[in-house]
């Protein structure tokens, strides 16, 4: 899908690319890399839980993510996820 351009793109590039990172590295945490959609999962207070409208997947297991703290003059981001108990 096209992303739409001039005055009514209303898309927010850091919310959309700190979403992307995140989620990234939970499906990575559990093996699955970005062979499972990305949409099928949603994050949460630092979780990693299953979207809603995906009930024909495998589920996650219990992962947990946080944003890692770059220096400032760096322009990437960065998040790690783990497993964690339930």
């Amino acid at each position: 899908h096209d992303l739409p351009d001039g005055p009514q793109a209303s898309v927010d590039v850091d919310l959309l690319l700190r979403t992307w990172v995140r989620k990234e590295a939970c499906l990575k945490a559990t093996g699955l890399g970005l062979n499972r959609d990305m949409a099928t999962i949603v994050l949460q207070q630092g979780q990693a839980l299953d979207a809603p409208a995906c009930p024909d997947l495998p589920p996650l297991p219990a992962i947990g993510w946080s944003d890692v703290t770059l220096p400032d003059d760096c322009p990437a981001l960065a998040s790690c996820a783990w497993l964690s108990p339930r």
